[in-house]
């Protein structure tokens, strides 16, 4: 399946307006394509984040307007954008927009991706959406995989997984310490002072609360430690995020737990931390947040939650604590902190595991082979 150049050509669909790690990955998925010979573009409502970023990376970006699962306009816009780009493949991001580019499944190969691990409704259209509506499914984690196939939504071999992945720039090395220096002189921290840090997007599944109590409960016995909440809300949780910031205040620790909003170096940042800790309680399935990390050589502490133990070993690739264990959190960063040598070695499994398994690289080759894997039509029978 390959375009006039050997390459394939490939429309990526995103109905959400938002900007995440989702979207991102989207994006850095685009440009891969583009800069490896092949033709790719995303399709996503006008004034989404992802259009305009889209442009601003000189990449791609078709308007589509989504309202609803069966949007006769967005259908006949997907289906004009096939055929005049005469795309080989779709891949669908997410559920919103699934059933809308299911009418163009007999137009192109239509791929599904799944990004989260969240549970899913035994509906009977929705089993139809995932039976007839696409090809086959790229999602983010086994327990994904194993779920879909439990649900009877699809066969095991029409699935296939593509964990998460570090972008080039999280696989630099800091040997000379001026971004560990560089990052603290914005707070006025010094060189010394510890940093622990949690990205992602402001929103409840995160695991904002739990990450500030484990902060609380730390800072009781030892002060010499600062927390890095590195993220935005999007508009619908922006009262999440002031809620954050009262709890912070009525803790007392305004002056060690620190909002950076949005960040457009999360690898320097990242890469200039002590300690990172995922604290999601929900919906993940491969954060991108432990590639990351595996990637800069940083301690991990991470909740068990969804993929997570799929990337994360107990003291071999990183910590695991219980979901929403603030105080298991906060010993298991007594436990990183006060071990040099220890650290230093999980984190250094951690980097050779990603150098071999979570590059870019590697990722896109197996989403590649995903979309030109399985039937060349849905099947209905699973």
């Amino acid at each position: 399946m390959t375009g006039a150049a050997g390459g394939m050509r490939i429309l990526h669909i995103e109905s959400s307006k938002n900007w995440g790690g989702q979207e991102y990955g989207i994006l850095e998925q685009i440009r891969w394509l583009v800069d490896h010979g092949h033709e790719a573009a995303i399709a996503a409502p006008h004034d989404s984040e992802i259009v305009a970023r889209a442009r601003t990376w000189g990449l791609p970006a078709h308007p589509v307007d989504f309202r609803g699962s069966f949007a006769p306009k967005a259908i006949a816009q997907i289906r004009r954008l096939v055929r005049s780009g005469r795309f080989d493949v779709i891949d669908v991001h997410g559920a919103h927009a699934a059933a809308t580019v299911g009418c163009a499944a007999d137009l192109c190969r239509v791929v599904r991706s799944l990004h989260v691990y969240q549970p899913q409704e035994k509906a009977v259209l929705r089993r139809l959406i995932w039976r007839w509506g696409c090809h086959h499914a790229v999602v983010r984690a086994h327990c994904v995989k194993d779920q879909l196939v439990a649900l009877r939504f699809k066969r095991a071999e029409d699935i296939t997984v593509v964990g998460s992945w570090a972008a080039p720039e999280f696989f630099h090395d800091d040997s000379t310490g001026t971004e560990r220096s560089g990052v603290r002189a914005e707070w006025g921290m010094s060189p010394d002072d510890i940093l622990v840090a949690l990205v992602g997007m402001l929103r409840p599944d995160k695991g904002h609360r739990h990450f500030i109590g484990a902060a609380a409960r730390y800072l009781k016995t030892r002060q010499d430690a600062f927390f890095l909440i590195v993220g935005e809300a999007p508009a619908a949780y922006r009262e999440y995020e002031a809620g954050l910031r009262r709890t912070v205040g009525r803790l007392g620790l305004d002056s060690r737990v620190i909002f950076t909003g949005y960040r457009h170096d999360v690898a320097r940042v990242l890469r200039a931390v002590d300690v990172a800790v995922i604290a999601s309680d929900g919906v993940e399935a491969q954060p991108r947040m432990v590639a990351q990390a595996f990637a800069a050589r940083v301690p991990l502490i991470a909740a068990r939650v969804g993929g997570v133990p799929e990337l994360v070993v107990h003291r071999e690739t990183g910590w695991l604590v219980e979901i929403g264990d603030e105080a298991g959190t906060a010993a298991a960063l007594t436990d990183v902190l006060s071990n040099r040598s220890e650290r230093e070695r999980v984190a250094a499994q951690a980097r050779r595991f990603a150098e071999r398994e979570l590059t870019l690289d590697r990722k896109m080759a197996e989403t590649l082979a995903a979309y030109d894997a399985g039937p060349r039509r849905p099947r209905g029978q699973v």
